[in-house]
């Protein structure tokens, strides 16, 4: 996948500056990332095994769709666009506000949380998704219990939104 240029943020969130990806990750810059939660009508959470393909933590799960901000883009944007090209889908997405994450490198990450319902099918991207599946919050807890493969950032917002431990 080619590098994206993405926006880099301050400790509020305000735009400072710009770097391709690559770069900020590799400088430790602070960037906007977004996480796109999707439910259907039994109350559980669409997740995305990610596929051996991707560059960063293959075959994990991760929330239902995740990347980065584009410059210039908005939580939002980012949202419906990572939803589209992931899983193929077009949602009502509704935007639920930031938490800020520091990775195991100790940079900080601003977490944009998306949310949407969605009971219809998906249509996985392939170079990006293995698969999606439903899961109630009991069946995720588990996975987090068992210390099952699941990206840190799903993790931290799991613990953060949901309450799992």
């Amino acid at each position: 996948m080619p590098d994206e240029l993405v926006d880099v943020v301050n400790e509020k969130d305000e735009v400072v500056g710009t770097s391709m990806k690559h770069v900020a990750h590799a400088e430790g810059k602070r960037i906007r990332i977004v996480h796109v939660f999707i439910f259907n009508a039994k109350g559980e959470m669409a997740v995305q095994l990610r596929s051996q393909n991707v560059n960063f933590l293959p075959g994990y799960w991760v929330t239902a769709g995740s990347g980065h901000v584009a410059s210039g883009e908005t939580y939002e944007q980012a949202g419906i666009r990572e939803t589209q090209e992931e899983i193929g889908i077009n949602v009502t997405l509704m935007f639920e506000g930031t938490e800020l994450y520091r990775n195991d490198l100790g940079h900080e990450e601003f977490l944009g949380v998306m949310r949407g319902e969605y009971d219809g099918a998906f249509t996985v991207h392939p170079q990006d998704v293995e698969k999606i599946e439903y899961f109630s919050m009991d069946q995720l807890q588990e996975m987090v219990t068992r210390n099952e493969k699941l990206h840190p950032e799903f993790i931290f917002l799991l613990k953060q939104r949901f309450g799992i431990q």
